[in-house]
């Protein structure tokens, strides 16, 4: 089988989706017997060759889709996403028609909708990847939805989509993941120095709670002595409007860092004393689950389904100063982190049933000894 996968952002570009697709192309590189070939479609970064071998030659990183960023005005975005899918649905329909691909699976971001159009143009099942709340728009046309989360599988339901369309795969994760010190050891050296520390990693957007946070931590400082000289890092894209920016520039203890390597990221988690991801709309937040990874204490948003239902003092009731600086009281003073179910997320069982999902669209039957059997999550 070979197998095109199409995504905004692929490493060395930061993000969840360059993180997810990394372990997909990865492991499903070592099934020798299934995937014959796998080519990576994904967008320009700076630094970053336009093509790349990986994985022994079997992997082909393609990076000549547009590159996703924001118009600075909101006529500039709107032209910009309007251009994008057409791009995306010629590059992907010669692409994938050139390199002869079996399976087309998209990355569900509006902007490379067109690869979608592209993949059903060509004859081929199109795998919908969502990792998001958002409206399907052109993704309806889907062959197949692969989703992540319990809150992706209501959505899906509620905009109709029938649930043998839908099939529940974990996100990944390695569970020895690369840690990178670099960027923790120059913070040490520079402005961190020995202080303790907070750190949220994501878009610093009011939709992921980074306001509250901020006076969140500012209200525990000010409430408990010992955590008085307390920092908070703050890794990620920035989005952020002039009041927040003008905040984080007048703060001495609170550090922003908005381009690091996944790998780098994960050196700073390393460290820090509470992982936290305040969002007050997420399908899942991945930071979470790789905080715990780390054996991190980890402050989970209640607005994902996984994260309430486990409960205790490590989930957020409320988006809210106080609420946050409660937790990250409880938290630090906890005596252990979170317990959460992580057998599920491993990164090679995912992929053997992301195979399966391909093998189940192409009507192949799994080899003897190869279990990539899927089931619906109930």
């Amino acid at each position: 089988m070979k197998v095109l996968l199409v995504t905004p952002q692929f490493a060395p570009a930061p993000g969840g989706a360059s993180v997810d697709f990394g372990i997909y192309a990865k492991y499903l590189a070592e099934m020798e017997d299934d995937v014959e070939d796998i080519v990576v479609l994904t967008g320009r970064w700076p630094g970053a060759p336009l093509i790349e071998t990986l994985s022994d030659g079997r992997v082909k990183v393609y990076r000549i889709l547009p590159h996703i960023s924001g118009g600075h005005s909101r006529m500039g975005w709107i032209v910009r996403e309007m251009m994008r899918v057409p791009i995306s649905l010629a590059i992907t329909f010669l692409v994938g028609a050139f390199k002869g691909s079996d399976i087309v699976h998209v990355h569900k971001t509006r902007s490379y909708g067109g690869a979608v159009v592209a993949g059903r143009l060509l004859g081929l099942p199109v795998v919908g990847d969502v990792r998001d709340l958002f409206d399907l728009d052109i993704f309806k046309y889907s062959t197949m939805f692969v989703v992540c989360a319990k809150a992706g599988l209501e959505k899906l339901k509620n905009d109709g989509i029938a649930e043998e369309r839908m099939i529940y795969l974990p996100v990944p994760f390695e569970m020895e993941p690369d840690v990178d010190d670099s960027t923790y050891e120059e913070m040490r050296n520079g402005t961190l120095g020995k202080a303790s520390y907070i750190i949220y990693v994501g878009d610093m957007s009011d939709a992921k709670g980074v306001p509250e946070l901020l006076k969140g931590i500012e209200a525990l400082r000010k409430k408990e002595k010992e955590w008085k000289d307390l920092h908070l890092v703050l890794c990620g894209r920035d989005v952020m409007d002039e009041n927040l920016r003008g905040r984080l520039h007048r703060s001495d203890d609170t550090h922003y860092i908005e381009q690091c390597t996944h790998a780098q990221v994960m050196g700073l988690m390393k460290h820090a004393e509470v992982v936290i991801l305040p969002s007050k709309w997420e399908i899942f937040g991945r930071t979470c689950i790789e905080g715990v990874i780390l054996g991190r204490k980890v402050v989970f948003p209640g607005c994902v389904p996984e994260y309430r239902e486990m409960g205790g003092p490590f989930v957020l009731s409320e988006i809210t100063p106080s609420a946050i600086s409660k937790a990250l009281d409880d938290a630090l003073r906890a005596g252990k982190g979170p317990d959460y179910p992580l057998e599920r997320h491993d990164a090679r069982k995912v992929c053997k049933d992301l195979l399966g999902v391909y093998n189940r669209l192409l009507d192949i039957k799994p080899k003897k000894g190869h279990r990539s059997k899927v089931k619906n999550h109930q």
